[in-house]
């Protein structure tokens, strides 16, 4: 009775599941299962008519990669045989079992246990192995690599020609990996989830490995660049992707929004996949008795599920793959102020922003950002009510720091900011900690009068672990306080993150050279640009990595114009922001009141003005736009962008075109993509485009839902 039960339940699940499954027509999907069976009555009876024998894992197989110095029109050629061919045509030899077959590849298992992927055309491996990392604690229980062993399989019941494939690794963290295969695709779809299986599990690495067969051939790096030469041990690559192989032994991932990062280890020629990684959500909150805690990995309460996808393009070498840009319209990198709105005065404000404090507004601006055209995101503080003073900052201004609710005309100047493009936001509600009420009330204005979306801590951890500002903040008391119910209320979602400041982990820092350009860090360690944490934010019944409402976005200093020691925003600084295609966050102080700020001076009259060299560098960063290089961006424009890109879908197809689809609700204006040849269609038609070195940016608008197929002139 038990077996007809089984039997019953098994055939009723996998016709849900193939609903559920990705696309059309006939499919096959593959399970990997790192838990107990889904029940125990069928573990019984599986164990009571066919026990399973168990296929004791060797180490993962790591194929050596010799670096390709390969230059972009085509990869090299080389006489003698790559050690990782000779690997591979031997290990074709080898006795496997086919678990499915398309025209484009084969899942097989190896004589030793491990699952892998082949060419279907000749037989030569593309991936020997693939194996799922956990590592994570319990209250009791250390789960750590290792723990995935030993490996056993079953094939279940054919219907629709599935098979499922289980690791076992005790209970504490069960990690169920689905793949999905179609028979005329060279895609496969992947859909992992992560459960807490215990009362709370801390995770600190959940990640899929493929030991790659096919040398590696190119990298998309973070910063959209590709790269052909490979002389770290490892590279983070943020969620864009790598190729491995050429035509029938290519494997291709590009363009992963749904995971936590991608990485690549060139000595074993290793794909990282991870699923999720406490060092791509990095955070740190109050620590009562001093400084912070650091808390980036996810917890998981019993029951809690985060989950991931991805694709994978195997056996089949795209005939071009665009890589989506960072910035869009063509340019190649991006520039965001963020100012933090303490030790202000009015007059200040208004000669950093029109040029002189006698303007009144944009209109008649004759310098400044306005009059460079160069947009802010500003932040202030909505109330002072307890009058905390400039006068231990400066000479000239003295007396409360600025506020929408107790200067005059503030208001009515950010008002006048906001019309021309400015965004304007809070820097915590008021100078001192507010109470929920307070905050309430800062939240629900700003989003009335401002629409505001983003929110700078008024915070400073200092090396002493004694704390300055607002307890309030984001990365304070903030996500665990009646804080976040008013960020959720009002739609405030972009948050100032000041771990790589106050954390990051680095021993000698950033150099001087460096600071102008988030990406150019340790090449190996994760540094994204904007992220969030899965689980501190997390609402009921959320899933995915992209669920968690809040988003942090990263800078790396503070800057005061013309503060000696603090040698950046030179010409040569930005120039190579350009060429190196890079993305700078600024944690900047244009309007503070001390004596060394430079970006003002005191005429002989008393006017204050903004300085010669505060304009020279607003022309140099005007200029760069007006030559369509540098994107001058408010961080709401810039990661409204950036999370649009999320909703992006890119398939390529056989006949060498490539469909993008917009799976977003709002349309993407000029969404920009970079490649090789200029010789691009999007539809027949000939976008818009131009050079940049050697790559050829083009550009297009997208609608919500729509969909565009790109291709190559004959």
């Amino acid at each position: 009775m038990k077996s007809l039960i089984i039997y019953f339940l098994r055939i009723v699940k996998r016709i849900i599941e193939r609903f559920l499954a990705f696309g059309l027509g006939r499919q096959a999907q593959l399970r990997l299962v790192v838990a107990p069976r889904i029940s125990e009555l069928e573990a019984q009876a599986e164990a009571a008519q066919n026990p399973l024998p168990e296929i004791a894992a060797e180490p993962v197989s790591e194929a050596s990669a010799e670096a390709s110095s390969a230059t972009p029109a085509a990869p090299e050629i080389v006489e003698e045989p790559r050690p990782e061919i000779i690997r591979a045509v031997q290990q074709s030899q080898w006795p496997r079992e086919t678990l499915y077959r398309n025209a484009f590849y084969e899942i097989v298992k190896f004589p030793a246990g491990d699952i892998g992927i082949i060419s279907s055309k000749d037989g030569v491996p593309i991936v020997s192995a693939l194996q799922l990392i956990v590592e994570g604690k319990t209250a009791s229980t250390t789960i750590a690599k290792g723990d995935l062993l030993p490996v056993t399989m079953t094939k279940s019941w054919p219907l629709w020609g599935d098979v499922e494939l289980i690791l076992s690794s005790g209970e504490e963290l069960q990690v169920q990996v689905s793949a999905f295969f179609k028979d005329d695709s060279p895609e496969i779809k992947f859909v992992t989830q992560a459960q807490a299986r215990a009362e709370e599990v801390t995770v600190f690495t959940v990640a899929l490995e493929f030991s790659v067969a096919s040398p590696v051939q190119e990298l998309y790096l973070k910063n959209r660049k590709v790269q052909r030469s490979f002389q770290r041990e490892r590279y983070w690559l943020d969620k864009q992707g790598m190729a491995f192989g050429e035509g029938p032994t290519s494997l291709v991932i590009y363009h992963a929004p749904d995971v936590s990062s991608l990485a690549f280890e060139p000595a074993p020629n290793r794909l990282i996949v991870n699923l999720d990684s406490c060092d791509d959500h990095p955070m740190m909150i109050n620590n009562e008795e001093g400084g912070f805690h650091e808390v980036s990995a996810s917890v998981l309460k019993s029951g809690d599920v985060l989950e991931a996808r991805f694709s994978l393009w195997a056996g089949f070498e795209p005939v071009l793959l665009p890589r989506l840009m960072t910035q869009p319209k063509g340019y190649v990198a991006t520039h965001v102020f963020t100012e933090h709105g303490c030790f202000t005065h009015d007059r200040v404000h208004r000669a950093v922003y029109f040029g002189s404090d006698r303007i009144d507004n944009g209109g008649e601006a004759v310098g400044g950002f306005v009059g460079a055209g160069i947009p802010t995101t500003k932040s202030v503080f909505y109330n002072n009510k307890e009058g905390v003073l400039n006068d231990s900052q400066t000479r000239h201004f003295v007396g409360p720091m600025s506020s929408i609710k107790t200067t005059p005309g503030f208001s009515a100047y950010l008002q006048d900011l906001h019309r021309h493009g400015y965004e304007i936001c809070l820097h915590s509600a008021s100078p001192d900690t507010s109470d929920a009420a307070e905050v309430e009330e800062a939240a629900r204005y700003m989003h009335e009068h401002f629409n505001s979306v983003s929110w700078i801590d008024h915070l400073w951890y200092k090396p002493d672990g004694e704390k300055s500002g607002c307890l309030e903040s984001f990365c304070c008391r903030g996500l665990k306080s009646y804080s976040a119910q008013s960020w959720l209320s009002h739609g405030i979602k972009y948050f100032w993150n000041s771990y790589y400041e106050y954390h990051a982990k680095q021993e000698n820092g950033r150099a001087n050279s460096e600071a102008l350009n988030h990406w150019v860090w340790d090449a190996a360690y994760p540094n994204p640009i904007y992220w969030r944490h899965p689980t501190l934010s997390k609402q009921a019944d959320a899933t995915g990595l992209r669920s968690a409402p809040f988003v942090s976005f990263a800078t790396w200093q503070s800057w005061y114009p013309g503060h000696a020691g603090r040698a950046m925003y030179t010409r040569e600084q930005i120039n190579q922001l350009v060429r190196e295609w890079g993305v700078y966050i600024s944690h900047c102080y244009p309007t503070y009141i001390g004596d060394y700020n430079n970006a003002w001076t005191v005429s002989e009259d008393e006017e204050i003005v903004t300085s010669p060299e505060f304009e020279s560098l607003l022309a140099h960063l005007s200029a760069l736009q007006k030559d369509g290089l540098l994107w001058n961006a408010t961080l709401r424009n810039f990661l409204d962008y950036l999370i649009s890109l999320e909703k992006v879908e890119m398939v390529p197809h056989s006949s060498g075109e490539i469909t993008v689809r917009n799976g977003g609700e709002t349309a993407i204006e000029g969404l920009a993509l970079a490649c090789d040849t200029d010789k691009v269609t999007v539809d027949g038609g000939t976008p818009s485009g131009a050079w940049r070195g050697s790559d050829f940016v083009f550009w297009f608008d997208l609608g919500p839902g729509s969909a565009v197929r790109i291709g190559r002139h004959a």
